[in-house]
């Protein structure tokens, strides 16, 4: 496993997160949304883990639990004292959803896709109250909306409250998050994310994505419905 990035957080800590990357990405396409974390106070550590080798990747169910081991544990040595949540993009949700049981308190996440049913395993097992789900319209990187599908109609999470849609955006939309949730900061969708998902929303619509993952922090951390 490649070294974990780490951003420190730029005022008091409130919270410590992983944030993990989807599949055929990497840690440094979070760097915006991993720095508007930091600016609120989160610790936060992203992971690389690859995509196209059967072992040690996004592939291997062993491997994603011993990073998740190796993460959380950290997190845990730099954050005694603090909530230690995962954020997941894409692919990405799915592995930190699995590591639920190794000790994080809560989940984000951003337009989620299941991949060896990780997420499906959060029924039965999770709270509703430690599950938040943000997504862009149904397309076929996000696969409709399946995973959002199964988690509502399990109950875990409900429209409007545990689950907000920001219309008109792309799968590839968080990893285009400022950390300064100014619409000008916005870049443009690479052109790999363009061609396998087509155009992202609008600065605007990018910068919801932003704001309502800090909205979720809050509801996390705070214990809201």
């Amino acid at each position: 496993m490649k070294p974990l990035l780490w951003s420190e957080p730029r005022r008091p800590m409130r919270a410590a997160a992983v944030l993990q990357h989807g599949f055929a990405r990497t840690p440094e396409r979070l760097s915006g949304l991993a720095q508007l974390l930091a600016d609120q106070g989160v610790l936060v550590v992203r992971a690389s883990i690859p995509s196209w080798t059967p072992r040690h990747s996004l592939h291997d169910e062993s491997f994603l639990q011993a990073v998740g081991e190796t993460v959380v544990s950290r997190l845990r040595e730099r954050a005694p004292d603090a909530a230690v949540l995962g954020i997941g993009h894409s692919a990405g949700a799915a592995v930190v959803a699995g590591w639920m049981p190794q000790g994080l308190e809560g989940v984000i996440l951003l337009d989620p896709v299941d991949r060896h049913r990780r997420i499906a395993g959060l029924v039965g097992t999770c709270a509703p109250e430690s599950i938040r789900v943000i997504t862009a319209d149904p397309s076929s990187c996000n696969r409709h909306g399946a995973a959002t599908r199964m988690l509502v109609d399990a109950g875990l999470i409900s429209n409007g409250r545990t689950w907000q849609r920001i219309p008109h955006t792309s799968h590839p939309d968080p990893e285009r998050v400022p950390a300064t949730l100014d619409p000008a900061d916005v870049g443009p969708t690479d052109l790999v994310a363009r061609w396998a998902c087509g155009r992202g929303g609008n600065a605007d619509a990018v910068c919801a994505w932003g704001a309502t993952t800090l909205r979720y922090l809050d509801d996390l951390l705070t214990g809201n419905p």
